[in-house]
């Protein structure tokens, strides 16, 4: 796995995750904060660091080296990426 596919879907991912608003941090107390459908939940840096390392291992391994390979629309990537921060937030034991 080449280390610079890593650092940009990691990069890509945290925008991404920003940008549609399914993890906000809250400069005031700084802390990450993710939106499920129907209520936020607070998280540790460190929680939101392996959430996203675990995420873009799992895209590497099937190959995409760019969020521009999915090649679907914004709204399913968007549902696709909340089912997985939803997945590995469970495994984490946060919600």
């Amino acid at each position: 796995m080449s280390s610079d596919v890593v650092a940009k879907l990691t990069h890509q991912l945290i925008q991404f995750l920003h940008l549609r608003g399914i993890v906000t941090f809250d400069t005031h107390h700084q802390t990450f904060h993710w939106h499920s459908e129907a209520t936020e939940y607070e998280l540790a840096s460190e929680i939101l660091t392996s959430l996203v390392a675990a995420i873009v291992e799992e895209w590497v391994r099937q190959g995409i080296r760019d969020m521009r390979d999915f090649g679907s629309s914004p709204a399913s990537v968007v549902a696709m990426v909340r089912e997985l921060v939803t997945r590995y937030l469970r495994m984490l034991g946060v919600v």
